[in-house]
């Protein structure tokens, strides 16, 4: 058995599996505990990030619907007068640009063929561009014609420059019960601007922001800000404008409080109490177990004492009755001389070094016991027959052989050895030793004649 300390490794093993199993009870309250905790607090950083989100897209939803609304003042006022609609445009126009800081421009068209924009400086270049020859725009006008209904689209850059939003409304003449497509009004809403007035950033207050219009262009989606996180977990809120859809996405810095797992999550005095309880527990078991062992452990030389012997044995013999085996009782020849000549230190040296050497003929599984004094006995288990139990006694006899050498002293120790066997002497402890004790004393007193001669 390997000792460590004085303990053995097996019972070092023991109390730190039961110290590992008490601190992991700890661990998993604790783990449950900051489980709880950041489901909580979660819950809060969504609940403000969808308060965030939504200010926000309510913002701009107001404000496209704006331009929507002006778009179909427009269209209403037309087909409700039977103006000439183009010519009542600038006016129009002009009024709804002194309004609205956002809008950024406005667009008549004929057909599908730009007639008129205002203001006209800077965008003259757009006078005569025909919609429907415009990949990127053709889908969107089409629909806003075919269903009558306004259709936006953006962000996409303008032809005369510039990322905007464009709500385009179709206007329709009624001609001898017949509607006519005259042309479409567009209310165009510069991007940035927008932005700038919901007071919209890529990052603010902790928080990541972008923006997704489904094909804005026809084809691809337009993305601005933070476009990595519509990979993640983000709060999505979707804008609701006419005939596209776009979605505003919000999502933390350091992404939401659980993301970053438990483990890191946990307060540091969490692993703190965790490994206290792992050392105190392993500490408090293998208290537990030395006192144990102590308890059954003679103090002198460190094998079983006469309690934890009788205890074991007869439990051995319950649990394992259909075998042979020898109880045998053993002491020293003449101990007390050893006691007066050299003194009771050596005298304690001797039994030691007599536990030793009985120790090392015995095998695992028997039992050795110092019953008090000089006195031992064993347990050898499975004795099949008589020579068997003589050569025991003899190779137990050959280890007293050779002289002792204790604090400078020259010892010739000599045993008598009295043996019981189970079950044919008894079925008891008590029943075979006193059987075993009985014949120890008749082999030394045998010897003792035979010396006397």
């Amino acid at each position: 058995m390997i000792l460590v300390g004085g303990i053995s490794l097996k019972n070092r093993l023991k109390a730190l599996l039961i110290g590992v199993l008490a601190s992991f009870v700890v661990f998993f309250n604790f783990w449950n505990i900051t489980e709880k905790d950041l489901a909580i607090k979660v819950e809060e950083q969504r609940n403000i990030a969808l308060e965030r989100v939504s200010l926000y897209s309510e913002r701009i939803e107001s404000m496209i619907i704006t331009g929507d609304n002006y778009a179909g003042f427009y269209e209403f006022f037309i087909s409700h007068n039977n103006a000439g609609f183009i010519e009542e445009f600038d006016s129009f126009a002009e009024r709804i640009v002194a309004i609205e800081e956002v809008v950024d421009d406005l667009i008549i068209t004929e057909g599908s063929v730009i007639k008129a924009i205002y203001p006209y400086e800077g965008n003259e270049k757009a006078i005569g561009y025909d919609l429907m020859s415009d990949e990127a725009r053709t889908e969107f006008v089409e629909r806003a014609i075919n269903e009558k209904v306004s259709v936006t689209q953006g962000p996409i850059q303008s032809v005369q420059g510039g990322l905007k939003i464009y709500i385009r409304k179709p206007i329709f003449a009624n001609e001898n019960g017949k509607e006519e497509f005259l042309g479409l009004i567009s209310i165009g809403l510069d991007f940035s601007q927008l932005l700038d007035k919901v007071d919209l950033k890529v990052f603010k207050n902790g928080f990541y922001f972008a923006l997704k219009a489904e094909k804005a262009d026809g084809t691809e989606d337009y993305i601005w800000g933070r476009e990595s996180i519509f990979d993640k977990d983000p709060v999505i809120k979707e804008i609701k404008i006419p005939g596209q859809e776009w979605q505003l996405a919000i999502y933390p810095r350091y992404g939401w409080v659980n993301e970053q797992g438990v483990l890191n999550s946990m307060p540091v005095y969490y692993y703190f109490i965790t490994l206290i309880v792992l050392v105190f527990t392993y500490q408090l078991v293998l208290k537990y177990i030395t006192k144990t062992k102590q308890a059954e452990t003679d103090d002198l030389t460190g094998i079983m004492n006469k309690r934890a012997f009788v205890c074991s044995t007869d439990k051995f013999y319950k649990e394992d009755n259909q075998n042979t085996h020898a109880l045998f009782v053993m002491d020293v020849n003449d101990f007390k001389l050893i006691n007066d000549t050299y003194g009771h230190i050596v005298g304690d040296l001797v039994l030691i070094e007599v536990a030793k050497r009985v120790q090392r003929v015995i095998k695992n599984g028997d039992s050795f016991c110092r019953i008090g004094g000089d006195e031992f006995t064993l347990l050898i288990q499975d004795i099949k027959e008589e020579e068997e139990l003589e050569t025991f006694i003899e190779s137990l006899k050959a280890e007293f052989d050779e002289p002792m050498f204790v604090r400078g002293y020259e010892i010739k120790v000599n045993i008598s050895i009295g043996a019981a066997i189970y079950p044919m002497d008894g079925v008891s402890h008590l029943e075979l030793y006193h059987i075993a004790d009985r014949r120890m004393y008749e082999n030394k007193r045998k010897s003792k004649e035979l010396n006397t001669i």
